[in-house]
């Protein structure tokens, strides 16, 4: 393998035909298992083939249709109940394609980034601790039966862990540095459109908090509060008038929530999009203004609910208080690897994961990986001060999922924000490679 500054040229050695075809078979294994779970498996079928096709024709416009797809997480009505969220589905069928038509080349060319070592890191501190706990289940130090419970738990663990990798590789190698703005396009408009869909549930069909595409209001609000700052950002440079218009959809969507902890992120994002990029910061003027009538709008006309979420707060804060204290002390127990998959006892109540990102990192795979993954980030904010509008929009996004995490997370958001951590490589690569 030859290295140069901004990309790695790989010989397409036997080894790496293996890789290629370990990857094209977990794929497949992907998309089969959506095949099987969906009821109507000919929809299905001929929805996989018309991406596939589309993949193949330009792996690019593959790749715009799983940004586009990532506001529209699940969509039962289209194949039934399945456990593959749309974006995963879409991502897995663009990453076959690749694999395969990689596979006749004589040397791959990639990028190189300075996310590599973390995530590569990450991936095998993982897939060790996984190993190690499904052999010994519990960290005994006897070596017990397989235990299929926990052989289950460590392959969804590591099946996350790889794609979260695999997103940010595949992005990183697809697009370049001209793609960025149709993708920060594709991402406000598809959000726009999940948040028309949150504003129809709440006016036509009564719901009391608003989930759009999402499984839950807080999963739905995290999305919004990771793309509002690159809402305002597209809205002050764009020439159109709907992109204006935009930010007032999302953030009245968000309000629809009743989400705490995604209005804190939003608001604090938003924040930090203002002070780091003062061009054309007058323009957001409106914007402020729309923004506080939304919120007296929503507060005069469902204000019973929001007295009841703002009420809630204090028992709810000493509910999260005394779970992070119990988790804590359960990860002083194992910190190097973690307990694998715990249960937290606080209160009488046993819980699955702490509604804290960075001490369920610690929990459940030590505080190696906790530190790996602070890596990543730090070095995402790398050079902050010689961003420009659309970086700090991304950056913004990034600081909206963090601060998300202090109260709760999703692991599909990663998928999100592991895509605006690629654009940001994107834009930071000095040189433009082909297109694979």
């Amino acid at each position: 393998m030859n290295m140069h500054r901004e990309k790695y040229i790989v010989k397409n050695s036997f080894l790496v035909r293996i890789l290629l075809a370990i990857l094209i078979l977990f794929s497949l294994l992907v998309l089969g298992f959506f095949v099987y779970q969906a009821t109507n498996k000919v929809v299905a079928l001929l929805f996989l083939a018309a991406v596939i096709l589309l993949s193949w024709k330009k792996i690019l416009y593959g790749m715009y249709l799983v940004i586009f797809s990532l506001s529209f997480m699940f969509i039962p009505q289209l194949f039934g109940v399945i456990n593959v969220a749309l974006p995963e589905v879409l991502f897995f069928s663009v990453l076959a394609v690749w694999c395969i038509t990689s596979f006749t080349k004589k040397e791959l060319v990639l990028k190189k980034t300075r996310m590599d070592l973390p995530l590569l890191l990450i991936f095998g501190i993982v897939f060790v601790s996984g190993v190690a706990y499904a052999l010994f289940f519990g960290w005994s130090y006897e070596i017990s039966r397989l235990n299929f419970v926990a052989v289950e738990f460590v392959l969804r663990i590591l099946f996350v862990n790889a794609e979260m990798i695999l997103f940010y590789f595949l992005a990183v190698n697809i697009l370049t540095k001209k793609d960025l703005a149709p993708v920060t396009s594709l991402l406000v408009l598809s959000i726009s459109l999940a948040s028309l869909m949150a504003l129809v549930q709440f006016y036509v069909f009564g719901v009391e908090r608003v989930t759009s595409f999402f499984e839950y209001p807080n999963f739905f609000g995290m999305f919004l509060g990771v793309l509002f700052p690159l809402s305002l950002y597209k809205a002050i440079i764009a020439k159109r008038i709907f992109y204006r218009i935009i930010p007032f959809i999302l953030f009245f969507s968000l309000l629809l929530t009743f989400s705490r902890a995604a209005l804190i992120s939003a608001f604090i994002s938003t924040v930090f999009f203002l002070i780091m990029w003062k061009e054309k910061r007058w323009m957001l003027a409106p914007f402020i203004v729309g923004v506080v009538a939304l919120i007296a709008i929503v507060s005069i006309t469902e204000g019973d609910v929001l007295q009841q979420r703002v009420q809630s707060i204090g028992e709810h804060a000493q509910e999260r208080l005394d779970l992070f204290q119990a988790s804590l002390t359960l990860t002083l127990e194992k910190p190097l690897l973690g307990h694998g998959r715990p249960r937290i006892q606080s209160n009488d109540v046993v819980y699955e994961q702490a509604h804290n990102l960075y001490v369920q990192l610690a929990l459940e795979k030590g505080v190696v990986i906790l530190g790996l993954f602070i890596w990543v980030f730090v070095r995402v904010f790398q050079g902050i001060r010689h961003k420009t509008g659309r970086e700090i929009a991304f950056l913004s996004g990034v600081v909206a999922f963090l601060i998300h995490g202090l109260m709760d997370y999703s692991l599909k958001i990663f998928l999100l924000v592991f895509i605006l951590i690629a654009l940001l490589e994107v834009n930071r690569t000095s040189e433009n490679l082909e297109k694979v």
